[in-house]
């Protein structure tokens, strides 16, 4: 039955069950202003023009009650003398809670899930129901759901809260105030490759009420990564994978999460977090090739590192993902991909690609592109064989222009600082530079007709004038 059920969520893409955190219950310590249930000797006090619902699961005693009207609606005698220390304790505001807020829902692939406890880490975006997602409010509980939106509904493709005639109940009215929000579609995500989630118009909303919380943490790297869909930024890693229509989106974040992230099998990377989601594609990216989906995978790895190594341990699961697209991508229908990572200790982003049959891995310590290799330079420079190459992959020549932009000069690297064979001897029209921290500072590479090459060679020096300079042909 259990793998039914898998293969059931499997065949429908990434929809997902969202489930509400927050209640209005009596006997839910976080209701109250002072962190506790009201006892015996307290002055209960609910806030002027709120109207909440409020569920008490038990019987309870208190000294008085003062509704919103400040009329008190209980009292009980004073005990000996009437002189009893009491204590004024008061509901919090109801209205605090926001649809739209990323830290009051839980996310995971089926309610089974939910129940024990396995949830998914998203970005904040996603965090809260996207279009195709299902939610879920617990049984025996009350609510107060604010419903502010910047789009005219809140698409959803199921709602679960004891009914919907219950929600046409004056105290489902109460719990929901704008119901007529809220459009169910019934309808799931039919993309094996995933679905957007449809939540950008109103990540500005998303944004601000995470920050009503607390701040971003603060951040231990240089350059910090901006993912899609996510409120702050971050120090670790991103894939960005491109994909054919064979592409399944459950079927391999679950490879990802069995190959690295169990407990069992891969402990060192057990503490990393994995927010993988279906993004609109990067406008610098969406030029290369009209043909090729508007959107792009992106795969988000954060770790629990502090300091210097803050990124690092997400930083090697990525190049652990890399290896693994290198030999198996073709098989999971991924195309193209990209890391971009960045770590602690004042280290810069960068960013590395896999494209025209090559793949050049990013390494922390640089901010600039590793790897658009076009073919004709891995013919040109034997220096480029260092790299893996993905046979799977094509792509245009062309393709290297559209990523322009000034080249930084970098820095220098002692142990690998060397000269270049006067084979790679470059024009000013096309050059790429290839950095990395354990390989060569800089290097710039014109790409000349192969028939070209020969006429750079250097004549032999004469052994008979050794005082002489040799000669080189003009």
């Amino acid at each position: 039955m259990a793998l039914q059920r898998l293969l059931l969520l499997l065949c429908f893409g990434s929809a997902l069950y969202k489930r509400w955190i927050p209640d209005t219950n009596y006997e839910n310590s976080s209701n109250w202003d002072r962190g506790r249930v009201p006892c015996g000797t307290d002055r209960v006090v609910f806030l002027p023009e709120k109207k909440v619902s409020v569920y008490v699961e038990s019987s309870h005693s208190i000294l008085d009650l003062v509704s919103d009207s400040g009329r008190k609606l209980v009292q009980k005698g004073g005990g000996a003398n009437g002189r009893l220390f009491t204590c004024t304790i008061t509901f919090r505001d109801p209205d605090a809670h926001q649809w739209y807020d990323p830290t009051l829902w839980q996310a995971a692939v089926s309610e089974d899930d939910l129940d024990t406890g396995h949830y998914l880490f998203t970005v904040h975006e996603e965090s809260v129901p996207c279009h195709h997602d299902s939610v879920l409010f617990r049984s025996q509980s009350s609510f107060r759901v604010g419903m502010d939106s910047d789009d005219q509904s809140i698409i959803l493709r199921s709602i679960s809260v004891l009914g919907t005639e219950f929600l046409k109940t004056n105290t489902g009215k109460l719990q929901f105030p704008d119901l007529t929000a809220i459009r169910v579609t019934n309808e799931r995500c039919r993309e094996k490759s995933g679905c957007e989630c449809g939540n950008s118009a109103n990540h500005n909303r998303i944004c601000a009420n995470l920050l009503r919380h607390s701040e971003c943490p603060a951040i231990e790297c240089k350059e910090p990564l901006n993912p899609v869909g996510h409120c702050c930024p971050v120090c670790g890693a991103t894939l960005t994978l491109q994909y054919t229509e064979t592409f399944d989106l459950e079927l391999y974040r679950s490879r990802l999460q069995h190959l690295y992230l169990n407990t069992v099998g891969s402990p060192m990377y057990s503490s990393i977090q994995m927010a993988m989601s279906k993004v609109p594609k990067a406008p610098a990216i969406t030029g290369l090739d009209q043909r090729e989906a508007a959107t792009v995978i992106q795969v988000l790895l954060l770790d629990q590192e502090t300091g210097e190594n803050t990124g690092r341990l997400a930083v090697a699961l990525a190049m652990e993902i890399m290896k693994d697209i290198n030999s198996q991508g073709a098989t999971f229908g991924i195309t193209k991909g990209e890391i971009q990572t960045a770590t602690g200790s004042g280290s810069e982003r960068h960013t590395g690609g896999m494209t025209g049959g090559a793949i050049a891995v990013a390494r922390p310590g640089s901010a600039h592109l590793l790897g658009v290799l076009v073919k004709k330079l891995q013919h040109t420079c034997s220096f480029f064989n260092r790299f893996p190459t993905l046979p799977f992959l094509k792509k245009a020549d062309g393709d290297m222009e559209t990523l322009g932009g000034p080249i930084d000069k970098g820095f220098d690297n002692p142990i690998f600082d060397t000269d270049m064979p006067t084979v790679c001897v470059y024009s000013k029209k096309k050059r790429l530079r290839i950095r990395t921290k354990m390989a060569l500072d800089s290097i710039q590479c014109s790409v000349h007709q192969q028939h070209q090459l020969g006429l750079r060679k250097k004549e032999p020096r004469k052994a008979a004038l050794p005082t002489k300079s040799p000669r080189y042909p003009t």
